[in-house]
């Protein structure tokens, strides 16, 4: 992957961030809680990519979190927030995750 991939990632992640941030104020508490976990997702891939020169294909935050930390080191307050938002990855987004009502009902 291109070293300067990273800013592709950096700038996606930065639009999914303001878009939670929008939803945020109307009350869209799984979208924000998606587009969230996008933003920090993409950013720690952007990370990666810039600071490291790899990529990973994964959607978890705290596996991404655990690759970095091998080579940069992070507060271990972020690792536990990262598998908080990981938790939500998938319930936020699938009816078949709940056993009544559509995610944004819960």
């Amino acid at each position: 992957m291109s070293y300067e991939k990273y800013r592709d990632w950096f700038e996606e992640a930065i639009d999914d961030f303001e878009a939670a941030t929008e939803l945020f104020k109307v009350g869209k508490w799984s979208k924000v809680c998606f587009l969230s976990h996008q933003a920090v997702e993409k950013i720690l891939k952007s990370l990666m990519i810039k600071e490291l020169n790899i990529y990973r294909h994964t959607h978890s935050i705290a596996e991404l979190l655990r690759e970095i930390t091998n080579r940069i080191e992070f507060p271990k307050e972020l690792m536990k927030q990262a598998s908080r938002l990981d938790r939500y990855y998938i319930p936020i987004r699938y009816p078949n995750a709940w056993p009544a009502l559509p995610p944004h009902k819960h």
